[in-house]
């Protein structure tokens, strides 16, 4: 009796403290590594390019690994045909896989479930089916279908929520609506047509204050235009979609949903630009709100060049578009679509948010040199630039302190490796790695890092800039390469000269955006109240009155400059 006493007046375990060592992990020619990633105390870095002693390196042949999404709790690498599932919190093998011909591989949000796609082939379609979904803990087949195609725009076939509650898989004109945590019943929603879908839902169980949105779209064909509808679902499909909208020049087509789920960026596209101004085809961006109650069509922001990406702030009110041909203009948009704030034109072309929402990273990559502006989206500030050359993946650090870029291979054959940043652009450290192929941070749960803002440089301090050859590698002493700079011939130092220079290069600073700028710049043209192109544009009262744009006080200086002019006139005449 004394002992069921003492048992039970026994404290509780004290909880496991949240996982903060920042891991990263990149595939290369001599296998996977696990590693630490750059770390600062009082200003100093005291991490640079350690292993994780949690895991032990994977020699060759390994083809490919993945992180689950929403905590980063687990960890799936595909050797050979094992596909083995990590605990990446104590670096232990929850459970290995094998299955012959595997091709692809995914885990769910939270790690619950491995999903692999194997190479169809009549004996595969006997045993059931190729795209399987099974549940890491006891290696148990909880659904298993026969899939011949495998698209990189469909990739992963079945979908789950962030909190696996609803998941979701798309046969022909129907969704497949599971219960996220057994799959084994399911409800058909039909959407006619249908080839990419997206789902998206706040966290908590289903009810009719909080439905699971199904964003779908259906390609353009002989027999009529591209459609892009939002449905509701509760547990069983609603009538009707919330919202239906018809478009041309669409044969596919991205998502991207608001992190509160209330509105979803589609971006269309066609491999065919039939005005032959570009070689990359056509697109279009679409702002789509959740309840049905709005819809807005994103403008180009200068011409009718393309969108080159798009990203919603991970604080869910707003978003970033960059578009254009280049330099390209970014341009900051709230809910409604309305352009808020201009960035700039530069040669950009892909966007990072980090974690929080509080920085942001512009950069140019691909075909680009390379820039990189670091930007403060509480102060709308730039903190710094910096250079990357050759760089092929960009990604920001769970605490969103730190930025990597990757020059991978095969995409570039020589100097593969990482570059690691501050989050203003300091560069701090490369690391090489033969043939890299991946790099990833490991994804950390909300709430894990706080959200910091940027600390004050010091006295003397100066923030990074592409023309001080910030991010410039070492020379063989340690000290920074200087940079050789651009030869500029005689004669070339002019007024002229540095005009054009500034319109190939594209100088126009940042800018906060009202009235008719702000339609200039590409704000959302609502369905409801669209605007027949040569017509002036319908303003409203405030822009009425104000069609300028200047601050109160720009305008009572300009009336008090005319009243002036007026009285010295008068004076002069009398």
């Amino acid at each position: 009796m004394s002992a069921e006493k003492s048992e039970a007046a026994a404290p509780e375990a004290p909880a496991a403290k949240p996982y903060k060592r920042i891991q990263y992990a990149v595939l290369g020619r001599e296998g996977l590594q696990f590693k630490l990633g750059p770390n600062k105390k009082r200003g100093e870095l005291v991490q640079k390019d350690d292993p994780d002693s949690l895991f032990s390196k994977l020699e060759p042949p390994v083809k490919d690994f993945v992180y689950s999404a929403t905590d980063g709790s687990r960890v799936a690498v595909l050797r050979g045909t094992v596909v083995s599932v990590f605990d990446c919190d104590t670096g232990k093998l929850i459970n290995s896989i094998e299955r012959p011909n595997i091709m692809k591989m995914a885990l769910s949000p939270l790690g619950t479930f491995l999903l692999t796609w194997e190479k169809y082939s009549a004996e595969v379609a006997q045993a059931g089916g190729n795209l399987t979904v099974w549940r890491v803990e006891d290696g148990n087949v909880m659904m298993r279908v026969i899939e011949k195609n495998l698209l990189d725009t469909t990739w992963p076939l079945v979908k789950w929520t962030d909190d696996e509650n609803v998941a979701a898989y798309m046969v022909k004109n129907t969704v497949h609506m599971y219960d996220g945590t057994k799959l084994d019943r399911f409800t058909k929603v039909k959407i006619e047509g249908v080839s990419q879908f997206s789902i998206k839902k706040k966290d908590g169980p289903l009810s009719e204050d909080n439905p699971c949105r199904i964003a779908a779209f259906k390609p353009e064909s002989n027999s009529g235009p591209a459609k892009l509808s939002v449905l509701s679902y509760i547990g069983e499909p609603l009538d009707q979609p919330t919202l239906t909208k018809s478009t041309f020049k669409a044969t596919e087509c991205k998502f991207a949903w608001a992190a509160n789920g209330d509105a979803v960026l589609v971006k269309t596209e066609t491999d065919v630009d039939t005005t032959g101004q570009s070689y990359y085809g056509e697109s279009a961006l679409y702002l789509l709100h959740a309840d049905g109650q709005y819809d807005a069509k994103i403008m180009p922001h200068k011409d009718d060049g393309p969108f080159h990406d798009f990203a919603w702030s991970p604080q869910g009110r707003v978003f970033v578009a960059i578009s254009g041909r280049s330099p390209a203009s970014s341009v900051l948009y709230n809910m409604k679509g309305d352009a808020i704030f201009d960035f700039g034109q530069a040669h950009r072309n892909t966007i990072r948010f980090s974690p929080h929402g509080r920085f942001l990273c512009l950069g140019g990559f691909g075909n680009l040199s390379g820039d990189m502006d670091f930007w403060d989206m509480n102060k709308k500030s730039r903190m710094g630039s910096v250079r990357a050359n050759c760089a092929v993946s960009q990604e920001w650090s769970p605490c969103g302190r730190f930025f990597m870029t990757g020059t991978l291979f095969p995409r570039m054959r020589v100097d593969n490796g990482l570059s690691f940043y501050t989050y203003r652009g300091q560069h701090l450290f490369d690391v090489s790695v033969r043939e890299a192929t991946k790099a990833l941070f490991r994804p950390a749960a909300p709430g894990v890092y706080a959200d910091r803002p940027q600390t004050p440089l010091k006295k003397g301090e100066k923030a990074p800039s592409i023309e001080a050859g910030a991010g410039a590698k070492s020379g063989a002493n340690g000290a920074p390469k200087k940079p050789a700079g651009v030869y500029r011939p005689p004669g070339a130092s002019g007024s002229l000269a540095a005009q054009m220079r500034a319109e190939r290069e594209g100088s126009t600073g940042p800018r906060k955006l009202t009235g008719l700028a702000a339609l200039a710049a590409g704000g959302g043209s609502s369905m409801s109240n669209n605007t027949i192109p040569g017509m002036t544009p319908i303003l409203d009262k405030k822009q009425s009155a104000n069609p300028s744009g200047k601050s109160k006080a720009a305008l009572r200086r300009e009336r008090k400059k005319k009243a002036e002019a007026a009285r010295k006139a008068a004076e002069e005449d009398a």
